[in-house]
């Protein structure tokens, strides 16, 4: 597979498309701000997918600045 301009801004698209679905469905399930909530282990599932979700938008973010600047 050849590493080109469009694939890299299709994959940064993709992977805009599936951080947004991930912010959506950690809405539903995110425990409720209260301390005895910080100790669970849904408390720590939803943060880390939080994570992949905030780099996943990072990066269609910089695929959408790289399909501008062409």
């Amino acid at each position: 597979m050849n590493i080109t301009t469009s694939n890299l801004i299709r994959w940064a698209g993709l992977s805009a498309v599936v951080g947004g679905c991930l912010f959506v469905g950690i809405q539903p399930v995110h425990p409720p701000e209260i301390l005895s909530s910080f100790t669970t282990s849904t408390w720590a599932i939803v943060h880390y997918v939080g994570v992949a979700m905030c780099f996943l938008i990072l990066l269609g973010i910089t695929g959408i600045y790289a399909r501008q600047v062409e």
